[in-house]
């Protein structure tokens, strides 16, 4: 069967077909070049955007339904593996998210709109989902708990973690430091006092008394 240049063609299974390109099988080419004798290929645009050789043997003509539906096919199977490669890729990620594992919290639409402060904090995960449950507890420095979807947190790096972890630990000897040496309202109020009493005893009027 002779095929002209443009026509849409479906490629079949012949041992040359399954040897070469077995991916190729049942999917919908366009003819790009016809063969001058004594040649005997023809050149074929495949959907994936190869140009490939077959002979006429691994062609059949296509009409315009069954292309459509082949194509049809072909988008449907290619959104599946998408959405299970996907789901694959959320599920591990969820999977590495254990009890005591230190997170930071990534920008995500819902952490957005519910806690945009949060963005980028370290915590530590405090308790798992349990299906069907798909949010994990986490618990800042500040002992406040809050709940994330797994796409919100992401692994900290063990170099990461301790910076955090002393970076905590320094913004709390600091407050320390500056409450040791800051003196209370009481000690002041009493200074003060003192500090009256002793210029009241040394004024003039109370001198002339003595």
């Amino acid at each position: 069967m002779a095929f002209r240049i443009s026509q849409r063609v479906v490629i079949i299974d012949t041992a040359n077909v399954l040897d070469r390109c077995p991916e190729l099988v049942g999917s919908i080419g366009e003819i790009t070049s016809v063969p001058e004798p004594p040649n005997k290929m023809y050149e074929v645009l495949v959907s994936d955007g190869r140009t490939v050789k077959f002979q006429a043997s691994a062609l059949n003509a296509t009409t315009s339904g069954r292309a459509a539906a082949a194509a049809q096919f072909a988008g449907a199977d290619e959104g599946e593996s998408d959405e299970e490669a996907d789901n694959a890729s959320k599920v591990s990620h969820a999977q590495t998210l254990k009890r005591g594992t230190q997170v930071t919290i990534h920008r995500t639409e819902n952490v957005q709109q519910r806690a945009p402060h949060l963005i980028g904090r370290i915590g530590v995960i405090k308790e798992v989902p349990q299906h069907p449950n798909t949010w994990f507890k986490v618990q800042f420095a500040d002992r406040r708990v809050c709940t994330f979807r797994p796409s919100a947190l992401r692994r900290v790096a063990a170099g990461r973690a301790g910076a955090g972890a002393r970076g905590v630990a320094a913004r709390r000897c600091s407050l320390l430091r500056k409450s040791a040496l800051a003196p209370s309202a009481s000690a002041l109020s009493a200074a003060f006092a003192s500090v009256s009493s002793r210029t009241a005893f040394d004024s003039p009027a109370t001198r002339s008394r003595k």
